[in-house]
């Protein structure tokens, strides 16, 4: 009997000490979120960074000169992107080297200072036509002509190209092909070929040219490049006056330098006939002087 009532007291403070506990963690609980409701006295909280940044204010596209119209800023909480702009100065006047749709942030690897950043074909002329063409250095006036230089093109075709236009002798010919040609590209760069490479090497001469022409330029230029030789003859960029073409074959050189030398040497005299020489005969003692005919020299 005693030992079943001490079992039962043990269990009766087990129970109330569990009791006990938990109405302590209740407590706990309560305290807690009493504290977490409450704000904290003398901390300021961190404020929030607002920045403006620009974005586009309509479609920009590729090659389009940003100008401050074009832009808006927007305002943006935290941290401010790598390379945004938050100035409309700092795009003003630069090209748009991708397609930039609104509201896009402006970044500043979407633009340039440099048009040819958005490529060869929005350096084209509208009208005109691109071609490239392989040149060296005596073509290309030796390795001097540089982007945005004018040039005149001279072609040389040979004697069996147009044989069929007249008979005798070499009718090679050489004559002025076009005039006021752009050059766009010299190599495979937009600026000045030529300085060093990474490595300190010094960087090879351009080798081809992209030349700018309309549509008609570019057949004669392509039909003359297949039949003949060219040669680009470098103009002063205030020099934009078209010339009489220059022309020039086989003949004209011959007949140049026959006279030359007509011209240098001296009026040849006619010879003047030989006076006739006397003969004396002597016969039988007898003497007489003879004078024979002079004869004629062929």
């Amino acid at each position: 009997m005693i030992s079943r009532w001490k079992t039962l007291s043990a269990g009766r403070v087990l129970v109330g000490l569990g009791g006990a506990i938990g109405f302590l963690l209740i407590l706990y609980g309560v305290w807690r979120f009493a504290a977490s409701e409450r704000p904290v006295v003398g901390v300021p909280l961190p404020a929030t960074k607002v920045t403006q940044v620009m974005t586009a204010a309509k479609t920009l596209v590729r090659g389009q000169l940003i100008q401050s119209g074009d832009l808006t800023s927007t305002a943006i909480s935290g941290i401010v992107p790598v390379g945004a702009l938050t100035s409309p100065t700092q795009a003003d006047g630069k090209i748009a080297i991708v397609d930039i749709q609104p509201h896009q942030l402006i970044l500043d690897t979407l633009i340039s200072n440099d048009a040819s950043a958005a490529g060869l074909a929005m350096l084209v002329p509208i009208g005109q036509r691109v071609i490239s063409t392989d040149v060296t250095d005596d073509i290309a006036v030796g390795g001097f002509i540089r982007p945005g230089d004018v040039v005149d093109i001279e072609i040389v075709l040979p004697q069996d190209v147009i044989a069929g236009q007249a008979t005798g002798g070499d009718r090679s010919e050489a004559r002025t092909l076009l005039q006021n040609i752009r050059v766009l590209t010299v190599g495979p760069t937009f600026g000045q070929p030529g300085g060093k490479t990474e490595d300190g090497k010094d960087r090879p001469t351009a080798k081809a040219l992209t030349l700018a022409m309309n549509p008609d330029q570019i057949a004669a230029f392509v039909l003359a490049r297949k039949l003949g030789h060219f040669y680009l003859l470098l103009r002063n960029p205030e020099d934009r006056d078209a010339v009489p073409d220059g022309r020039a074959v086989l003949a004209n050189l011959r007949g140049n330098a026959g006279a030359v030398r007509g011209a240098s040497a001296a009026p040849r005299q006619p010879r003047r006939a030989a006076s006739p020489r006397a003969i004396e005969l002597v016969v039988g003692g007898q003497r007489q002087i003879l004078y024979p005919q002079a004869s004629t020299r062929r």
